[in-house]
């Protein structure tokens, strides 16, 4: 055999390819099973209370400006994350560490772009929208995972 090339039927090597993916797949296992369910009660419960806000201030009249319908979509968005991760979070007790992962990882990188998204489009480029932007880096750190 040539160097370089990998025998592909090598039982050892399928062996220790066996075991890199079971300890991934635990990896990702142990790391959804912190992440979705307490960002999900997070979201969850600031979903609430910024939509009771909402609320309040549609049906008190006060003598504020009309909010711009992204902030309204930003709280869509982030109760639908938390609606994304509890479902992350039963299929992680149903055994689907994969879809239980995938879903994890993509509906945060999702949120945390669209709620960028939704920021500067309503705000403009300020302190907080570029502090959106640093949160890229939680996208990589997750797709890392």
């Amino acid at each position: 055999m040539a160097r370089g090339i990998e025998n592909t039927t090598d039982p050892v090597r399928a062996m220790e390819r066996a075991i890199f993916r079971e300890y991934e797949l635990e990896q990702r296992r142990r790391l959804t099973a912190v992440i979705a369910p307490l960002i999900g009660l997070l979201a969850l419960s600031s979903f609430l209370m910024f939509g009771l806000f909402l609320a309040l201030v549609a049906t008190h009249r006060l003598h504020l400006p009309a909010l711009p319908v992204q902030v309204y979509l930003l709280d869509g968005t982030i109760g639908t994350l938390g609606v994304v991760l509890g479902f992350s979070t039963l299929a992680l007790r149903r055994g689907r560490v994969e879809l239980a992962s995938n879903l994890t990882v993509i509906s945060i990188s999702a949120t945390i772009l669209l709620v960028q998204l939704f920021w500067v489009s309503a705000q403009g480029m300020d302190l907080y929208g570029m502090l959106l932007f640093a949160a890229i880096i939680f996208i990589v750190l997750l797709v890392g995972a």
